[in-house]
């Protein structure tokens, strides 16, 4: 069976433990900020039976709900009213001027009040979306990916070109195990907004499950040549280096995230899985230790340094 199946096999299990430890990193609520719920900690065993896990897609970096979808001017300008005890007195030129911008003013006016309505009805419309969006968020949020994805759908019905729902559609999609779909989404976002990182690592993440490593390295790359400090990224390119068999390349991606998080237990684990790929099961011993001194009934990482203990002293 491929490391990658043997990756999706294991979702449910840490699934619960990434929801308890993502949510105080992701306090923001769903209404201020929108929130793509982690990839459950996708783990694999890799040539050696070790540990690999695809980093979560966190809420670090993503787009946050967008509140402002269009301004809501209103006319400016005053009525003009004519007395009519003045008009009496006035000259018929100046008569006439006032009374044509009476007529413009009424114009105004009416424009003013067909402006205003319009702005009401946006202004409805943004409510439903915001709605729609927060129970789209709820839904993925409990893991509810199918609905979630149909109330997605609901808003790109009426706003085709919104990010948010775009950019959250594509991670519920790589959930469901529909890659080629989430490839789909993550390429509107990237059309629209070709520096958007968030989605630049999505699109990297479900070419990685279709087994495009080279294709994902190319996107996770260009999420980096934004933001060389964007740890889900050099979690996910470290990753798929690890499944490329590169694996001090990957010991590189994982350094660099553990200079900027050193408990991150994920990277953490999965430098363990590099070192005990490469035989160097001492050194693997010492990061699966790091680990489990955080996560002490860690089911997979115990079984890690098991299996480098029996290498060690084989």
């Amino acid at each position: 069976m491929s490391k990658k199946r043997m990756c999706l096999r294991t979702i449910l299990t840490f699934f619960g433990i990434l929801l308890v430890t993502l949510v105080g990193i992701l306090t923001m609520s769903i209404p201020t900020s929108a929130q793509i719920e982690p990839l459950s900690s996708n783990t694999s065993t890799s040539a050696n039976d070790t540990v690999v896990r695809v980093a979560p897609l966190s809420g670090e970096g993503i787009v946050m709900k967008n509140t402002d979808r269009g301004s809501q001017a209103k006319g400016e300008g005053g009525d003009v009213s004519l007395d009519s005890k003045e008009s009496s007195t006035l000259g018929q030129e100046e008569l006439s001027h006032r009374h044509e911008v009476q007529s413009e003013s009424e114009s105004e006016s009416e424009s003013e009040s067909e402006s205003e309505s319009e702005s009401e009805s946006e202004s409805e419309s943004e409510s439903d979306i915001k709605t729609l969006l927060d129970e789209a968020d709820s839904l993925y949020n409990i893991g509810e990916y199918d609905g979630a994805i149909s109330y997605y759908d609901k808003v790109l019905s009426t706003e085709q070109d919104n990010i948010y729902a775009l950019n959250s559609k594509a991670a519920a999609l790589i959930n469901t195990g529909k890659y080629e779909e989430a490839v789909y989404y993550a390429d509107r976002v990237i059309d629209i907004d070709p520096v958007n990182t968030v989605e630049l690592n999505v699109k990297g993440l479900a070419l990685y499950y279709l087994d495009r490593n080279e294709d994902a390295l190319t996107y996770y790359d260009q999420v980096l040549e934004i933001d060389p400090d964007d740890t889900t990224t050099l979690t996910n390119k470290g990753v798929t280096l690890h499944f490329l068999d590169r694996n001090e390349e990957a010991i590189e991606y994982y350094d660099r995230v553990l200079d900027i998080d050193p408990s991150d237990t994920l990277v953490l684990a999965n430098k363990g899985a590099a070192l005990s790929d490469l035989g160097r099961y001492d050194e693997a011993i010492e990061y699966f230790d790091k680990v489990l001194a955080i996560e002490p009934n860690n089911k997979d990482v115990q079984d890690a340094k098991s299996f480098a203990l029996d290498k060690l002293n084989g």
